[in-house]
């Protein structure tokens, strides 16, 4: 533990006082990234885990009921992941893209 004194003054008196901190070890703040991390990585791969499974379900449309409204729903959902994508520098070579890649 590293204490350090601080000067307080004190309002109703004329002389100073020492008040004690305590900083907390640069570890311990690592740990908690880390652990804090480890929680949202998870919850991303249970976000990408249900985002498949609502594609592989092709949005809950039956192929008859399919129409330029569900074209524009998924050509959105593909923007948003292309913006995931790119943020995380995920290499998306191949795929028929809808956003531009700056290159």
């Amino acid at each position: 533990m590293i204490a350090y004194s601080l000067p307080v003054f004190g309002v109703q008196s004329n002389h100073m006082t020492t008040m004690k901190t305590q900083k907390t070890p640069a570890k311990t703040n690592q740990e908690k990234a880390l652990a804090t991390f480890v929680n949202r990585t998870q919850a991303c791969r249970d976000l990408v885990a249900k985002i498949n499974a609502h594609l592989e379900d092709h949005m809950g449309e039956a192929p008859e009921d399919v129409t330029w409204g569900n074209v524009g729903d998924a050509a959105h959902i593909q923007m948003l992941l292309e913006q995931i994508c790119d943020f995380a520098q995920i290499n998306t070579a191949g795929i028929d893209r809808i956003t531009p890649v700056e290159e």
